[in-house]
This record gives C-alpha cells, sequence and structure tokens, in this order.
C-alpha cells in the first residue's frame, strides 16, 4: 500500500469530540494556520538496485524543510535531503520522508517503491475543492485491460466510480484511499489524508490591569464560552474559560508581549491576540554560575558540582573544560589527556534568559611540575574564612588572593584567616613558590546565602481548587519567611493557607532569611485547580451502525460520586446517575455536552464539544478497542501510567499535545502487536495544565485529556 499525506497541518481528532486542535503560527497577532506538504520523487540511477530521490516538499509560504527523515524501508535511512540509497534485493519497500519546516509545522509522506521489478498497474489520484467545499476526485490510475475502482472517503462512505465526487461531513482529518483491480490480476492502493478546516468565527480579545509586578487579564472571547489558553510572554502559560480573569507575577520589570488564543471545537476556529504590557515593580531575575571541580588523585578524571544559584529555574549548563572539550551536563565528569593546570568555565542560562559564566582553575595530575598546590578552607556563618596549606611540599612561600581583592602571603602550615564583608562565591588560588618549581591552585568557596540556606516548599489544593495548603521545605535553619502567592497577596507565616478568587496558574515565591542572615528565593508555578474536576471522553458505539449513537465514558479523580447529571447538548439530560451512557441523536453534528459529578457537598462539571456521527456499516472498525486508552491516576504530578489495546498489529503513534495542537512529548512509536500496552509517562518537564493525550493506529485516532497538578 502507498501512502502520501497531503495533510496540511496535523489536528487533533475530531471523532472523539474531546478537542478540536490547530496547530498555530505564533506572531505578534496571530489569525491563520501555516499549512506545509510533504513529497518526493525517485529515479534509478544505471542499476535497478541504485535510486536517487527527490526532495519536493514546501509550506504555504513557499518555503523548503530545514530538515528531512528518509526511512528506506529495508532497517536504513538518511537525513540528506535528496539521498542516493542502494537496495540488495527485489522486492517492494515502504520509503517514507518525513519533513520539518521553520515553522515548526512538519508532515510524513509514505511511497510504496518496486526494486527490480516492473509495476504492472499504479493507483494514483488528484483532487480539486470547490467554493463549497466539494472535493472532486480525478483518478490517474494505471493497468492492463479494464480497471475497477474502490473509493474509501474516511468517513463512513465509499464509491465505486472512475472519478466521483465528495462533500465531507464535518471539519476533520480524512484518510482517502482508492484501490484498483485490472484484467491481468494486479491490484494496487493509494491512500491521501485531507484536512477539512472549520468555517467557523472565533474573535480573541482581553483587557488587562497591573497592581506592582502583578497583572490581571479578563478576556472577552466570542464564542463567548470558548477556552482561553494565554502565553505571558515570560515563559509562563495559563488557562480560562469565556471571560474569566487570571492573575500572573512578573519575576523582572520590562515589556512582556501576552497572547491569548481562542479555541471553540464547537465552531471549530481558533483565533489570537496579542498585546503589549510593560511591568515596573517586579524583582529582578538573578542568577550566579559557579561549581566545584574533584580531581580524582592518582586518575585524569576530574568530577564536576555545579553549584549555580538563581531565584529562575535554570535550563542549560554550557562546560567548557579548557582542553576543547565541552559538556551541556549539569554535574559532569571529564578525563584530561595530560597533567596540568586547566581553566573551566561554566555558563549556565535560566528560563527567563539571565544568563551567567563562572570560572575557575583546576589541577590534574600536579600540573606537570615539581610542586603541587593544594589548601582546604573553613567557612563560619560569620563570613571568616581559615585557609590551611596542604600543598607537596608543604616548607613553601604561599601567596594568596582571596578573590575580592584581597591578597596575603605565608609560609608552610601557617593557616590564614579572611574575613568576607558579603556573602557570595569567591575564587581564590593559591600560587607557591620553592627553589625548584612553582604551582597555582585555584578553587571556589561559598560564603553566605549562596548555599549556606536552600528555599523551597510543596502545596497542596483542597477539592475545589482555589484553596491551597503550602508546606516550607526550605534548609538552613530558616528564621522568616516571605511569601508572595502571585495574584498580589502576600503572607509571613511558615506553613500558609491561601485561598485564589479565580482558578489558574500562579507563580508562587518564598524568600527565607536565617539568623546568621543567610537569604534565598525560591519560586513555583502552582496551578490553581479543582483536583475533583471529572472528565468524559465520546466515541461512536459500533454495535448501532447507521445512527449517531455515542457511548460516553466519565473518569472522577476524587472517587464514585454520589450523584451525576449528563446533558447532552440536543435538549436531553439523564440524572439517573449513570457513569457510562449511551444516548442516539436525531442528526449528526456538534452537540455542547455537559457530565457533573457531586462529590461530598461539592458539585464539580466538565463541559466540551462532541461531534455525533453514525458508523457506516460493514466498515471495518479500528485497531484500538473502544474506551480502551486510559490513564491513572489522573490528574497527576509527575508521572501517571497509560494503557491501551490493539484487536490487530497496527502501526500506532502515541503522544501529548498542548491545548494548541503542539507536540510536547513522543512516547511510543513503531508496529505494535495485538493485545494490551502499557507505559509511564514521566512529565517532570512539563509545566502544570490540560494537555491531551493522542493515539494514533492505522490512521485511527483516539484522545483524552489529562491534567498535571503540583
Amino acid at each position: 500500500m502507498k501512502f502520501t499525506n497531503y495533510s496540511l497541518q496535523r489536528s487533533g481528532p475530531w471523532l472523539t469530540g474531546l478537542l478540536l486542535m490547530f496547530f498555530l503560527s505564533m506572531g505578534s497577532i496571530a489569525r491563520a494556520q501555516v499549512p506545509c506538504y510533504t513529497g518526493f520523487a525517485y529515479t534509478t540511477s544505471g542499476s535497478p538496485y541504485q535510486l536517487s530521490f527527490y526532495d519536493s516538499s514546501y509550506d504555504a509560504n513557499g518555503d523548503r524543510p530545514v530538515s528531512w527523515q528518509w526511512s528506506f524501508g529495508d532497517g536504513t535511512a538518511s537525513t540528506a535531503q535528496n539521498p542516493s540509497h542502494l537496495y540488495n534485493s527485489n522486492g517492494t519497500y515502504v520509503v517514507c520522508l518525513t519533513a520539518t519546516f521553520a515553522t515548526g509545522c512538519w508532515t510524513t509522506t509514505c511511497d510504496s517503491i518496486y526494486v527490480g521489478q516492473t509495476l504492472a498497474c499504479n493507483a494514483s489520484y488528484t483532487f480539486t475543492v470547490s467554493p463549497a467545499g466539494v472535493y472532486d476526485f480525478q483518478n490517474t490510475s494505471i493497468g492492463s485491460g479494464g480497471l475497477t475502482y474502490s473509493w474509501d472517503f474516511g468517513d463512513g462512505t465509499t464509491s465505486t466510480v472512475a472519478n466521483p465526487s465528495h462533500t465531507f461531513p464535518a471539519p476533520g482529518t480524512y484518510t482517502v484511499c482508492l484501490s484498483i483491480a485490472d484484467g491481468a490480476g494486479c491490484s494496487d492502493t493509494y491512500c491521501t489524508a485531507i484536512t477539512i478546516n472549520g468555517t467557523g468565527s472565533c474573535q480573541a480579545s482581553f483587557t488587562t490591569s497591573t497592581s506592582g509586578n502583578t497583572a490581571t487579564f479578563t478576556g472577552n472571547p466570542s464564542p463567548a464560552g470558548a477556552i482561553c489558553t494565554w502565553d505571558f510572554g515570560d515563559g509562563s502559560f495559563g488557562t480560562s474559560i469565556g471571560n474569566a480573569s487570571l492573575s500572573h507575577t512578573y519575576n523582572a520589570n520590562g515589556a512582556y508581549t501576552v497572547c491569548m488564543t481562542v479555541t471553540d471545537s464547537m465552531q471549530a476556529c481558533t483565533d489570537t491576540y496579542c498585546d503589549s504590557l510593560y511591568v515596573n515593580g517586579g524583582g529582578a531575575i538573578t542568577c550566579s554560575a559557579a561549581f566545584q571541580g574533584a580531581w580524582v588523585a592518582g586518575t585524569m578524571l576530574v568530577n564536576f558540582t555545579d553549584y549555580s544559584v538563581s531565584n529562575d529555574s535554570i535550563v542549560s549548563w554550557a562546560w567548557d573544560f579548557g582542553d576543547g572539550a565541552t559538556s551541556n551536563q549539569n554535574n559532569p565528569s571529564h578525563a584530561y589527556a595530560t597533567p596540568g593546570n586547566y581553566q573551566i568555565c561554566l555558563t549556565i542560562t535560566t528560563a527567563s534568559g539571565c544568563s551567567s559564566t563562572f570560572c575557575d582553575r583546576v589541577t590534574v595530575g600536579g600540573g606537570g611540575t615539581g610542586c603541587t598546590a593544594s589548601f582546604t578552607a573553613n567557612v563560619s556563618p560569620s563570613g571568616a574564612v581559615v585557609f590551611t596549606n596542604t600543598s607537596s611540599p608543604l616548607n613553601v612561600l604561599c601567596t594568596w588572593d582571596f578573590g575580592n581583592g584581597g591578597t596575603a602571603t605565608s609560609y608552610g602550615s601557617n593557616p590564614v584567616t579572611w574575613q568576607y564583608n558579603a556573602n557570595g562565591v569567591y575564587l581564590v588560588c593559591l600560587t607557591i613558590t620553592d627553589s625548584m618549581c612553582t604551582d597555582t591552585y585555584c578553587d571556589s568557596i561559598v560564603v553566605g546565602g549562596a548555599l549556606g540556606c536552600t528555599a523551597n516548599f510543596q502545596y497542596i489544593p483542597d477539592s475545589a481548587g482555589t484553596t491551597v495548603s503550602f508546606y516550607d521545605g526550605s534548609s538552613g535553619g530558616a528564621t522568616s519567611w516571605q511569601w508572595s502567592f502571585g495574584d498580589g497577596t502576600a503572607s509571613t507565616s511558615q506553613n500558609p493557607v491561601h485561598t485564589y478568587a479565580v482558578t489558574g496558574t500562579y507563580t508562587v515565591c518564598l524568600t527565607i532569611t536565617t539568623a546568621s542572615g543567610c537569604t534565598d528565593t525560591w519560586c513555583s508555578s502552582v496551578d490553581a485547580q479543582s483536583r475533583c474536576m471529572p472528565q468524559f471522553f465520546a466515541y461512536p458505539d459500533s454495535t448501532m451502525p447507521g445512527t449517531p449513537t455515542m457511548v460516553y465514558q466519565i473518569y472522577s479523580p476524587c472517587g464514585l460520586p454520589s450523584a451525576i447529571f449528563w446533558d447532552f447538548g440536543d435538549g436531553t439530560t439523564d440524572s439517573s446517575g449513570t457513569l457510562n451512557p449511551t444516548h442516539t441523536y436525531a442528526t449528526q453534528g456538534w452537540f455542547n455536552v455537559c457530565a457533573c459529578v457531586v462529590i461530598g457537598t461539592d458539585t464539580f462539571c466538565d463541559c466540551d464539544s462532541v461531534y455525533a456521527f453514525r458508523l457506516g456499516t460493514g466498515i471495518a472498525e479500528g485497531p484500538v478497542r473502544n474506551g480502551s486508552l486510559q490513564n491513572a491516576p489522573n490528574p497527576f504530578g509527575q508521572a501517571t501510567d497509560i494503557q491501551y489495546t490493539l484487536d490487530r498489529q497496527a502501526d500506532v503513534t502515541l503522544e501529548v499535545m498542548d491545548l494548541t495542537g503542539r507536540r510536547v512529548e513522543l512516547l511510543d512509536s513503531g508496529s505494535r502487536q495485538p493485545g494490551e500496552h502499557r507505559l509511564r509517562f514521566d512529565a517532570a518537564a512539563l509545566a502544570p495544565g490540560l494537555y491531551i493525550l493522542h493515539l494514533d493506529a492505522d490512521g485511527q485516532s483516539v484522545s483524552r485529556k489529562v491534567a498535571i497538578q503540583r
């Protein structure tokens, strides 16, 4: 089978009705999607086994891709734009090309090629689309004798005419396949993925008010109940519904571009509005690189430990080991080729762009001289540091550089005391001089707050999500605590309880101070959302083909509810308490469905747009067993266990997407056997919020919402 993907972008599955997702081209104001197309051609080069491949991919701007990934169908691959490949034997091979563009758009095209033989028949077609949305398919197949045609439009309808016209029932991605057979017994199949965009109208807008370093945003989307996703311009994100307000605290003064994206699966539309915001009153982001290197005696190995500090998250480390080697690990080890004294530099970068570089010297194998300088340092809380010479030989002249402009000299093992008046990281160097040799050894010391104390905290929201209990987890013996809750309020309690006016994601900061004057600040995103919010999904009832009957399943994270209420969006409701009801709609189409659960004395509701449709009779079901894509726990903090069941072998892609449809994690990919499949998703690197778990198996798409809470 040849499979050529003409999809303009990858969108979320409309069949399950969980969420219609779009990729967005994010600019200052984004109004349209950026499509892209992947294609290729090939020719033989002399030998019938030597093939040359030519990339023909492009996007809507006419730009070529920036990267290519080829799979030649025989276990080999290439990343060249136009590779050549030598096959070892006759046969049919499925060649795939994945092209990625500078916009972030990517698609994959696969095609069957025939090596060492002549193809007797070849299925293919082209298509055009009218302004009214009618697709006219033009058969371009070849074969011997009279051809028969079998079309599958991917929406449950078929045709046997040579050049059919077809109108798709709703927005979504459809795999259209043409199968042919000729009089000589040759058969072939050709498939194309076609994406139908929605015609609904969305409009994003919002207003802003500021107080110090905290900004409050109020959405004004159209439709009024649309989902709004926020990009606050500093690497932080949030989610709201309708005209709800949410607050965000910035850590640094300056101008930020804030964007709100409206997504409405009922109308099948999306829109983004951006505006500039200037914050004057935010605390500055600070960062300071520091490390220590420990030479392993008797070897050429040095172990490096990162001691960098910042009130922001450090996201990258760039090491230069002084001998031409580098590393991007947090705490690397490095083996030097020859003894010597090397200057090592570490550059850190935080999530907000703060960058700092720290350099230190490390002596490996004695520095290649007859002397080996070394010392120890004993740091007191007052800032007084006692330095003791431990060099070899010991009875030598010692010259000290304390890293803050101060110097001193000593002889032999006599200790030297130096008083530092400010906390920080200092590079101290000892140079020893003997009649036969000289050597210098440098090391960094930490005085006061840089490492003397560490701020940290944990939090637990209540069942409603808006009241959050904070627990101090700092080290170093703090005597005072200063909390900033991200909504303009603060506290000096050690373990405060705070109630937010609206749900959302807030940046909470804790600053601690010890009796010795050590101070440290730790900030973290806090997701003030209900842990008991239910989640439901829907799929067509395969036992009732020909009718728009949907099966609903609900997940209640806080246990079995005492009552359940369903509103199916067509004027009918169900208050019988059924967990997994089945509902037949009068017509196909979009419906706004709500499910409410009662936990204790609280009621929690989840509403989403569902497209109800009917399965065609005689159409084979997809490989994913209905309702088998599950994860638990959900919501979760760090990790969740995922399972799904295949009724037959299938090519599977399991990924996690954000609410704009951008892939943030690829969990599984490849051919999978029938049966139950389990894997664990570690989400430690993702920010709290809502995400989409998306499973594709041989073109069948299944999705469910997952929530990360910390």
